[in-house]
């Protein structure tokens, strides 16, 4: 039977002695191209469907290619429809109130071993391929169509429940940020975000193979633990970077709906459609703790 598992450039070149050097080289360029290339590409393919939709769809209200194309809108809008519901029903101004929210909802993706799906590009990047291009996972892994009742509830559960949490988490860390950030200087809380968020993914990726061989050789809770760690590291880089580069679009592109189409352009890649990927427990076997997927 065909394996559906990722194939990483470790488990292609063998682990000798000559290549140790080549390893180190190509691990250098793919976080490289991930952080700086691939990573801004994706924000500000999200930056400007996110403003497209403020543009067209009721804007007086808060509220293969073509594939990944819709999916990508269909992402954004769900993000940008749970943040706005939680901008309408909850604070965005009370710092003790995003902070419980934020709080809560990363433990219970904590508690339901899900906290791997808080993070995005760079430490998340997908190549466009044949292979694994419509598999997406769910909470249950229930991705058999003869089974169509309880997909449908896996996939409802997975987007409302899993998704929705993440995007309070993410709401949460940003809105605290807006907060206590350089309030009053936009450009400087852009640059601090930008500056943090790199210096962030730059330790999470020196620190992962410590962490790696840390979690190979532990088990049962422990295991556990140091994977959520490194997971919320890596979140608070990912959320630094995606704000940070977000707001530069702000001061110097947007708004405008011809440059909200731009970024459609060079975005399109299977890491916009991060809520539709749901990682959990049962998907662990077939990665490696603290391994992403670059």
């Amino acid at each position: 039977m065909k394996s559906n598992r990722r194939t990483y450039i470790h488990e292609i070149i063998p682990e000798t002695s000559s290549n140790d050097k080549y390893l180190l080289l190509l691990k250098l360029i793919d976080i490289a191209i991930s952080s700086v290339v691939i990573a801004p590409c994706v924000i500000a393919y999200w930056r400007g469907t996110w403003e497209l939709m403020e543009l067209i769809l009721l804007p007086q209200y808060n509220g293969s290619r073509g594939y990944t194309a819709i999916f990508g809108v269909i992402c954004v809008n769900m993000w940008r429809g749970a943040w706005n519901i939680c901008d309408l029903l909850t604070s965005k101004t009370s710092l003790g109130v995003i902070l419980l929210l934020t709080v809560v909802s990363l433990f219970i993706l904590t508690a339901t071993r899900t906290s791997r799906n808080l993070t995005a590009a760079p430490f998340v990047v997908a190549i466009d391929g044949r292979q694994m291009y419509f598999d997406i996972s769910t909470f249950f892994d229930t991705r058999k169509f003869n089974r169509p009742g309880l997909y449908l509830l896996d996939t409802f559960f997975s987007v409302i429940f899993v998704g929705t949490l993440v995007v309070i988490s993410w709401r949460g860390v940003w809105g605290s940020l807006d907060l206590v950030f350089y309030r009053k200087n936009t450009e400087m809380s852009a640059l601090g975000s930008l500056v943090i968020g790199y210096g962030i993914v730059f330790i999470t990726f020196v620190l992962q193979p410590c962490f790696r061989w840390i979690c190979d050789s532990s088990t049962g809770k422990l295991k556990l633990f140091l994977a959520d760690i490194y997971y919320m590291l890596s979140f608070m880089g990912a959320v630094n970077v995606w704000r940070g580069i977000w707001m530069i679009l702000d001061i110097h592109l947007y708004p405008g709906i011809f440059l909200c189409l731009l970024p459609h352009n060079f975005g399109l890649n299977e890491p916009i459609l991060i809520v539709l990927l749901v990682l959990v427990p049962a998907e662990w076997s077939h990665f490696q703790f603290v391994q992403f997927g670059l």
